[in-house]
């Protein structure tokens, strides 16, 4: 099932992956969300906060929100969905292939309020959001003894 291009009114995703195993990040790519925005798509995102630290993580989210998705986080705990129009949804199975396409209305609805929930009590990511986590893992990444320019301070 391609939900790119299946998609009418609505792409809701939640990414609870670092980097480290695969999720919905290919629909983030160029191409299928011009097409979104091209046929007036609403494609919103929320990441778990963990994830902006990796940095394909993080360029996935900078290249949505700049392909006019909106992005978030949560430091909350995060299942990895993808709801299409509010009438399909899918979500990974449980052998980590592939992924269980649920179609059944009140499972849907129910997945849907749970996205909204997390995406009402998530932290958008701005501009400002994008730097301070490009910040935090150059600081990261140059170890504990690194100080913080913003904060004068260590890291950790």
């Amino acid at each position: 099932m391609d939900c790119a291009n299946r998609c009418r009114h609505e792409l809701l995703l939640a990414h609870s992956g670092d980097g480290r195993r695969p999720d919905s990040s290919h629909l983030l790519t160029a191409e299928p969300l011009a097409s979104l925005h091209a046929r007036g798509v609403t494609v919103r995102t929320v990441h778990q906060h963990p994830a902006p630290h990796d940095a394909t993580t993080r360029r996935n989210m900078a290249r949505a929100a700049d392909g006019g998705a909106e992005v978030r986080t949560t430091s909350g705990p995060l299942s990895p969905m993808v709801i299409v129009d509010r009438e399909t949804a899918l979500i990974p199975a449980d052998d980590g292939h592939g992924a269980l396409v649920v179609t059944q209305p009140g499972i849907v609805h129910f997945m849907t309020e749970v996205f909204e929930h997390t995406w009402v009590t998530a932290a958008p990511l701005d501009a400002r959001s994008r730097a301070h986590h490009a910040d935090e893992s150059l600081s990261a990444c140059a170890g504990p003894s690194c100080c913080s320019s913003r904060r004068g301070r260590p890291t950790r």
